[in-house]
This record gives C-alpha cells, structure tokens and sequence, in this order.
C-alpha cells in the first residue's frame, strides 16, 4: 500500500485512542465531553466529532445521546465488518477468508487444550453429548455446534482470538 496521508480527524481519532491508554481508561468508562475534547486537543468542534465517529464506527468508543461517550466492549464487529468488507471489495476472496479461519481456529483449539479450566472441559463434553442427539437436525446441530466453538475460543485465554 501507499503512503497515505490521514486526514486530521483520523489524527485526532488517533490521538483519543492515545488519551485512553494513557488513562488507563477501561470499557464502559466514560470519555470526556465533546467540548472538553475539543479543548483539550486544541481543535475544532467538527474535527473532534469526526474522529468520534470514526471511533464508534470501530466500536472502540459508544455514543450515548444525552448520556456522554463511553469506552465500548471489545466485540469481534471491527474484525468482522473488516473481512466483510475485504471480501466486498475484492481484497480476498471466501476461499481466503475460509484459510484465515482455519488458520485461527487451530491456533485456539492449541491454547484452548493448554489452557482450558475443568469446567471448560465439561461444558467440551456436554456439547459433544448434545450434538450426538442432533446430528440429523441440521438447526439445532449447529447452535450447539457453535456453543462448542464459543467454548473453545474463550477458553483459549487470548482476547484477539475470542474477537474472531
């Protein structure tokens, strides 16, 4: 890729991201105002709420209207709007994306087996029961399937992971 040049706003969204990690600021804390920020960054108002939008688009901050803005929960919608869009613009294709995920779901299921407590091991083995009994309904095969999969990349113990 190019060297291309940020806009001030994705300077600024830059710079909010800097203000929460040097505040040690966690999800669901709250962000100064608009106005402070804008004061504080020594820019305009406009600027200010442009890298907040660019923020809330990557759900890093959440705007609550008449509330404040707030640090947001980690969610995989950043990772997954992200390869949503790749795959939109031709940048991979499903093969890719599906070479991707298996990539990453053996790398959880290794720390997973290294790491995984004994209750994560029984809820293993209660989905492994369950999917048994649902093997020829295809619906609810695959909510338990996917409970298995839930299992297995929060007890991997690594938060890029679980996103995914």
């Amino acid at each position: 890729m190019g060297n291309v040049q940020k806009t001030l706003a994705q300077k600024m969204a830059d710079q909010i991201i800097d203000y929460i990690a040097a505040n040690g600021l966690k999800p669901g804390d709250k962000l100064p105002t608009e106005k402070k920020l804008t004061a504080l960054m020594c820019v305009s108002r406009g600027v200010v709420r442009e890298a907040l939008s660019i923020l809330a688009t990557m759900h890093i901050i959440r705007l609550v209207h008449g509330s404040g803005i707030y640090i947001d929960s980690p969610q995989n919608a950043v990772m997954l709007t992200s390869y949503q869009t790749y795959l939109h613009l031709g940048y991979a294709n499903i093969d890719e994306m599906y070479e991707l995920r298996i990539q990453m779901e053996g790398v959880a299921a290794e720390l997973t087996a290294k790491r995984i407590s004994q209750s994560g091991i029984y809820e293993l083995e209660m989905y492994v029961e369950q999917s048994k009994q649902y093997i020829f309904d295809e619906k609810q095969f695959c909510q338990v399937d996917d409970c298995f999969h839930h299992v297995i990349s929060s007890q991997c113990q690594n938060r890029l992971l679980i996103m995914n």
